[in-house]
């Protein structure tokens, strides 16, 4: 599937609150355009705008749209880019490794050993 163009995203955040343009039948397909617009500086900036008007005033807003928002407002947090270009956030996933012949899926992470460390003692601005 191909992004949506700008000014459709831009559409979709102008209604994605409004429950008789999208019913709370499709909120579980919205997901698709929350990331596309959190891949954009300036719409997700309007999204985190929107979203805290409406998770800051919950009580003037149905629970479907507050769920929409709190959904949306999860996204764009984890889109956000680190505060420190040099330092590379990820994460693997190795549950479904199966090249690892001499060791069964069980036994691949005995030897791990997880250190934690402050690391804003290591990078410099």
């Amino acid at each position: 599937m191909s992004e949506p163009s700008h000014e459709l995203l831009l559409q979709f955040l102008k209604d994605f609150t409004n429950l008789d343009l999208i019913p709370a039948s499709l909120t579980p397909a919205l997901g698709y355009f929350y990331t596309a617009i959190a891949r954009d500086e300036d719409l997700r900036q309007q999204a985190s705008n929107k979203c805290s008007q409406v998770l800051e005033d919950l009580t003037s807003h149905s629970a479907e749209v507050v769920k929409r928002c709190s959904q949306f407002y999860e996204v764009l947090s984890a889109h956000v880019p680190p505060p420190f270009p040099n330092l590379i956030i990820g994460q693997v996933d190795v549950n479904g490794t199966t090249d690892m012949p001499v060791l069964s899926p069980h036994q691949h992470l005995t030897n791990l050993i997880i250190e934690d460390i402050d690391v804003t003692q290591y990078i410099s601005d």
